[in-house]
C-alpha cells in the first residue's frame, strides 16, 4: 500500500463515481485532500466519512468548474492553505445526442469543463509543482471514446481526444522534471454518466462496465508509477488495438449499430454533474 503521508491532493469531481473512489483510496494511503465539486452536501458527507475513517485532513471546495474563471479561482483558494503534490482532473460530463440538436450554450459548457478548465488547472498547478521541486503528479481522466469517432457523442469524444493528446504531450515536455503527467482512459464505468448523458447503456456495454473502485485504483497506481497512459481492463486495451487496425470510418459505423436513437434535445440546459465519466 502506498504511503502518501504528508502529501496533499486536489480531486475535482469528487462527489461521486471515479472521483469519490480516488478520494477514498488517497485518504486510506494517508494523503491530505481537497475535494472539489458542485454538490456541497455530498462533499461535506464524504469529508466527514474520510476524516473519521482515516484521520486525514480533508478540505471541501464547492465550485462549478464549467464556468470561465473557475480554475484560476480554485487555484488561488487551494494554495492559500498549502502546496499541492497531486492534482486529479476528474470532473467532466458528456451527452448522448445529435450534435446539431444541442443548444450551443450546453455544448460550450461541456467544452469549458472538459477542456478549458482541465487545461488551465493543469498548467497553473503543474507550473507551481515544477517550481517547488518535489516529486508531484497530475492525473487527467480521459476516455477510450477519445480514440474513436462515435456518433451521438461528437463533442464529448472530441473533448476526450484533446485530454489524451494534451496529457501525453505535456508528459513528454515534463519528462526531465519532478512532475509526472498521466492520462487515465477508462471504458464503460458504472457511474452517473448514462443518466447525465440521457441514454440507456446497451446490454453489451452494461455487461462490460468496470466498477469505479477498480478504475480508480488502476489510475492512481499508474500515476504513482509515472506512467503516461493507463487503459484499465483487457477489453478496453483490445478495443484500442482494434481501433488501430480498422479504418476509422468503419469503426464509427460499427460503434453506432448497438446504440439507441438519441432522444430529441430538451429545451432546457444540459445537466452538468460534478463527475460523470464513462
Amino acid at each position: 500500500m502506498p504511503d502518501l503521508s504528508g502529501q496533499r491532493a486536489v480531486v475535482t469531481g469528487a462527489s461521486s463515481g471515479i472521483g469519490l473512489e480516488m478520494a477514498t483510496l488517497l485518504a486510506s494511503w494517508g494523503c491530505r485532500l481537497v475535494l472539489v465539486a458542485r454538490r456541497r452536501k455530498r462533499l461535506d458527507a464524504l469529508a466527514e466519512s474520510l476524516q473519521a475513517a482515516h484521520q486525514v485532513e480533508v478540505e471541501v471546495v464547492a465550485a462549478d468548474l464549467s464556468v470561465p474563471g473557475a480554475a484560476a479561482a480554485l487555484v488561488a483558494d487551494v494554495y492559500e492553505n498549502g502546496s499541492v503534490d497531486i492534482l486529479i482532473n476528474n470532473a467532466g460530463y458528456g451527452d448522448f445526442c445529435r450534435v446539431l440538436d444541442r443548444e450551443w450554450a450546453d455544448t460550450q459548457r461541456m467544452i469549458q469543463l472538459n477542456i478549458v478548465t482541465l487545461s488551465e488547472l493543469t498548467i497553473l498547478v503543474a507550473r507551481r509543482m515544477v517550481e517547488a521541486g518535489r516529486p508531484a503528479h497530475v492525473l487527467n481522466v480521459g476516455s477510450v471514446v477519445g480514440f474513436f469517432p462515435p456518433p451521438f457523442f461528437a463533442t464529448y469524444a472530441g473533448t476526450k481526444a484533446y485530454v489524451a493528446n494534451f496529457s501525453l504531450a505535456l508528459a513528454a515536455e515534463l519528462k526531465r522534471t519532478n512532475v509526472s503527467v498521466t492520462c487515465l482512459s477508462p471504458g464503460p464505468v458504472a457511474t452517473e454518466f448514462a443518466d447525465v448523458a440521457s441514454m440507456e447503456a446497451p446490454g453489451i456495454a452494461s455487461a462490460l462496465m468496470m466498477s469505479p473502485a477498480r478504475c480508480a485504483r488502476a489510475g492512481l497506481r499508474a500515476m504513482l508509477r509515472g506512467k503516461r497512459h493507463c487503459v484499465p481492463g483487457v477489453f478496453n486495451k483490445l478495443t484500442l488495438l482494434f481501433n488501430r487496425l480498422v479504418p476509422r470510418r468503419t469503426v464509427g459505423a460499427i460503434m453506432v449499430a448497438p446504440l439507441p436513437e438519441p432522444a430529441p434535445a430538451s429545451t432546457g440546459s444540459a445537466r452538468t454533474p460534478d463527475q460523470a465519466q464513462p
